[in-house]
């Protein structure tokens, strides 16, 4: 029986991928389906915790976690009917759209 995909397996599948890159080289361009704990992996790699600005009222808001500017992912999703390919969807989740 084929086991599940984790938020957990993506951490360790870009760790490694961090490890073997050499450090002058580019983070490479991502793409995936539409599975959800793949941003999340990516994030917990190439991401760092960065403070929301606070408005004076209130408590202050926890640090997010946000992409490095040279992340690149995209997201290619298939819509099918019938078992049918009718559409595909490409977004891009991080990074600039014109590169």
């Amino acid at each position: 029986m084929k086991e599940k995909r984790t938020a957990d397996d993506c951490i360790e599948f870009f760790n490694d991928i961090e490890e073997r890159r050499a450090i002058d080289s580019p983070i490479p361009v991502f793409t995936s389906d539409n599975w959800d704990p793949f941003e999340e992996g990516l994030l917990n790699v190439y991401g760092f915790l960065e403070a929301p600005p606070y408005c004076g009222v209130g408590r202050k808001p926890d640090p997010i976690l946000v992409p490095y500017p040279n992340l690149k992912y995209a997201k290619v999703c298939k819509k099918k009917k019938n078992g049918r390919l009718i559409e595909i969807i490409q977004r891009i989740v991080y990074g600039d759209p014109r590169r």
